[in-house]
């Protein structure tokens, strides 16, 4: 839960910078959130479910996480091209339609 609510958080924080405001930015993010993403969850299990911490389990633990991790991170991006533009126009409807905006 950590994980994805400090994906969120940075999300929000590069969006107040204006950063979030190009497709190419947001694609980025995606990649490099879902790896970050990948790395805390298998410190997670580094942390508590490897008996003996060295650095050839350390090695193993990071390694084995690469076969999730790099898939996950192309198909965040994937997805994102997919649904960046329709889901910007309905989110945009929606900011018009209640008088939000960005703050």
């Amino acid at each position: 839960m950590y994980a994805w609510g400090l994906a969120g958080y940075l999300a929000g924080v590069l969006g107040q910078t204006g950063l979030m405001k190009h497709k190419i930015s947001i694609y980025i993010y995606g990649a490099v959130i879902s790896i970050l993403f990948g790395v805390i969850m298998d410190t997670y299990f580094l942390v508590g479910f490897v008996q003996q911490i060295t650095p050839a389990s350390i090695a193993a633990v990071y390694a084995a996480g690469l076969s999730f991790n790099l898939p996950h991170a192309v198909s965040t991006v994937v997805f994102l091209v997919l649904v960046l533009v329709p889901w910007g126009k309905k989110i945009g409807r929606v900011k018009m339609k209640y008088g939000l905006q960005e703050f």
